[in-house]
């Protein structure tokens, strides 16, 4: 997938998991691409797992579903600098700019750090541009 290397796939899952076996086990599933048993076991789970659930849908290729996962953790946390990124990472390819712009924004005032922050500033330019 094209606007989410397997690095950052990668490093998000790692960053987001738990040392629990339901995390170990979406973990594993999403690295060896096997991303519908991830999706089947967060959706058993029932616990707070959007981000994850996110990144299974990404790997998958459904954009709509990582989409609406990811807001939806924003709704309940919408300081969560991995879920801006992704999301804005999911509006960058659905060239929706404007809002894009505005998730790379929240990026850039979230983070603490400055990689990320200059990043988010980057991006938020670019899609300044390209929705004009």
């Amino acid at each position: 997938m094209r606007i989410v290397p397997a690095v950052f796939v990668l490093m998000l899952t790692v960053a987001v998991c738990s040392a629990d076996s339901v995390s170990a086990e979406v973990a594993a599933s999403i690295n060896a691409g096997r991303y519908d048993d991830a999706i089947a076991v967060l959706r058993r789970d029932g616990a707070r797992r959007e981000l994850l659930l996110a990144v299974a849908y990404v790997g998958k290729g459904d954009l709509v579903g990582a989409r609406r996962e990811a807001e939806s953790l924003l709704r309940q946390r919408p300081d969560d600098v991995a879920a801006n990124y992704l999301l804005a990472l999911i509006l960058e390819e659905q060239r929706e700019y404007k809002t894009a712009a505005e998730r790379w924004e929240a990026v850039a005032r979230h983070a603490t750090d400055k990689a990320v922050r200059d990043v988010a500033h980057r991006h938020a330019a670019m899609m300044r541009l390209l929705q004009q």
